[in-house]
């Protein structure tokens, strides 16, 4: 999961936000992303149960603010 978020925080296009939804992971996959929360202030996080793929899609795509969406 880091390298994705690392790799989404340097791109050259600066205006993105990145809309995290953790789906009730048992790892600590909820406290790596709260510490990229700390260093970038684009990423957001959305902490839920799981509910699956689809449901959790449509969760981050409703909690987005721009105009374009990338999976």
């Amino acid at each position: 999961m880091s390298r994705c978020i690392d790799s989404c925080i340097s791109q050259k296009y600066k205006n993105i936000e990145i809309v995290a939804v953790n789906d009730g992971s048992t790892d600590n996959s909820l406290d790596i992303l709260l510490k990229y929360v700390q260093i970038d202030e684009r990423i957001r996080v959305v902490d839920k149960t799981n509910e699956g793929l689809i449901l959790t899609r449509k969760r981050g795509v409703y909690e987005s603010k721009g105009e374009y969406i990338f999976f």
